[in-house]
């Protein structure tokens, strides 16, 4: 991915007064030694022939700053003092702020790939007149250059990610037990709440999907989202390119491949040997792990009783009643939904054992929701006789539920012990 070192950098200078060659010196928070420009190619007309330098009132330490080697030869990309941008402001990043101009530097190494300086706080000053202008035709090699640069860059990430799964098939293939399973999950899930806070930041900003793609690290969207925008991926697509086959894309939004790639029916990778125990049919032909429609079936069981007796009409109870009613249902509702996305797939899997740490995990997280729903069963019933006396025989169901989870937790727990 590229190395977006805008923040780190303290100072630095660019001389481009040689037609088609880049120098200069750049110098990053924490490091003693500056790093050197040695690049092919030409800037912007803004900057073309000019001696600049700028400077950045902010740096930032990071431990990026000293991965990059300290002399970058290659090609030069995009490089302007005159790139427009929306301002965001951090106390208000859903205004529409004006366009600014922002320095932007990008070259591309052997050894670091992509690199991009991108700021609007940078202070900049030129240094004499510019000792040569862009013409149209250096223009044009400009842009082409930049593009091979980008292709370039592009391929070489595509190397890796290749070597990288490779590498990784390569690895053991002991699986992870359920505390493992646990951290990644917790992981995903701040990952996710902190997703959710970048879009309710930059929902309005008209470069949301650029801002998002930084904040949250994702720089191979930004990559892509830049390849975009010059025309890469129109230049790759126009090569041997085929007309599409409509009814063929249609068909494929539902195709199943077996382990082989053979194409297949998602009824055929049913195992027989595991029905009854991992998957069983309703009779409206429907498939569920047993555990699962235990847990459905209380649930819309008690669903449909209180909406019989009219719990759900609207004014037909009082308003914390009423909500902690809904309380309960949700909870109810969200242990079979968790039920669901831990178990019934297990009659498709080939391998129990090895998504056994992660069963377990998901059953423990489901069991958060087991306890909710009791809780509020029983807040319920301390509250109201009538209610008591409901929800008796649907708690005792959800206890059937509850030991039922703690036979498939010691089952799986069992097969990661025996792998």
């Amino acid at each position: 991915m590229a190395f977006r070192i805008g923040q780190f950098v303290e100072r630095g200078w660019l001389d481009t007064s040689v037609k088609g060659c880049v120098t200069g010196e750049i110098w990053l928070a924490g490091r003693t030694e500056p790093i050197q420009l040695d690049l092919q190619g030409y800037p912007h007309r803004d900057m073309a022939g000019c001696l600049i330098s700028f400077t950045n009132p902010s740096a930032v330490l990071h431990e990026d700053a000293h991965v990059l080697d300290g002399e970058q030869k290659g090609m030069a990309g995009d490089m302007t003092a005159a790139r427009k941008v929306r301002d965001v402001d951090p106390e208000n990043p859903k205004a529409l702020g004006p366009l600014i101009n922002a320095l932007y530097i990008e070259w591309f190494s052997e050894r670091n790939g992509r690199v991009v300086i991108e700021s609007g706080g940078f202070t900049l000053k030129t240094h004499g007149p510019s000792v040569w202008q862009l013409s149209d035709e250096d223009e044009a090699e400009r842009q082409e250059r930049v593009s091979e640069g980008m292709l370039w860059f592009m391929n070489r990430v595509c190397e890796l990610a290749e070597q990288n799964q490779s590498n990784n098939e390569d690895l053991s293939e002991a699986p992870m037990d359920e505390f493992e399973w646990e951290r990644l999950l917790k992981d995903a899930d701040q990952r996710t709440e902190f997703y959710g806070e970048i879009l309710e930041k930059y929902q309005d900003h008209p470069d949301k999907e650029r801002l998002v793609a930084r904040e949250m690290g994702w720089d191979h969207l930004e990559d892509l989202m830049d390849a975009d925008a010059r025309g890469l991926f129109g230049k790759l697509s126009s090569e041997d390119a085929e007309e599409p086959d409509v009814d063929q894309e249609e068909n494929q939004e539902d195709d199943i491949f077996d382990a082989e790639g053979e194409l297949c029916d998602l009824e055929e990778m049913l195992d027989p040997a595991r029905e009854g125990v991992d998957w069983v049919r309703t009779p409206q032909g429907r498939i569920y792990h047993p555990l699962c429609l235990q847990a459905m079936q209380a649930y819309e069981g008690l669903y449909d009783q209180l909406e019989a007796l009219g719990y759900f009409r609207a004014g037909g109870q009082t308003a914390p009643l009423y909500e902690k009613l809904q309380d309960m249902i949700f909870s109810t509702r969200m242990l079979s939904v968790k039920l669901a996305g831990a178990l019934n797939g297990l009659g498709y899997d080939r391998d129990l054992a090895f998504t056994a740490g992660m069963v377990v995990a998901q059953l423990k997280r489901a069991m958060c929701h087991f306890n909710e729903a009791v809780w509020h069963m029983d807040e319920l019933a301390s509250l109201n006789e009538q209610l008591s006396q409901l929800l008796q025989p649907y708690q005792q169901k959800l206890f059937g539920v509850r030991e039922n989870m703690l036979q498939q937790m010691q089952r799986f727990r069992n097969m990661i012990h025996l792998h």
